[in-house]
């Protein structure tokens, strides 16, 4: 998935990142930088790896508020977002 926001330190970023989970509350991903809890977030997430027949792929784009951001092994950040 592709993640679009302000980090922590108040810098704009885009990141190609791994969607952990995924449901009607909300989704948990991980990200390479540290976020607020309360910061927005554009995602867009992408239901199949490979075009199918020269169509692109299928894709959810959804805009996020941070709700929950924990520190997560190898210098990452889990984060849990609820759609706004």
């Amino acid at each position: 998935m592709t993640v679009r926001g302000v980090d922590a330190d108040g810098e704009a970023f885009e990141s190609e990142t791994v969607l952990d989970n995924f449901g009607a509350g909300g989704l948990y991903l991980r990200l390479a930088r540290r976020v607020e809890r309360g910061a927005k977030l554009d995602l867009i997430i992408r239901l199949s790896p490979i075009p199918d027949n020269g169509v692109a792929a299928a894709r959810v784009v959804m805009h996020g508020v941070v709700l929950r951001a924990e520190s997560r092994p190898c210098d990452t950040c889990g984060v849990a977002v609820g759609s706004i």
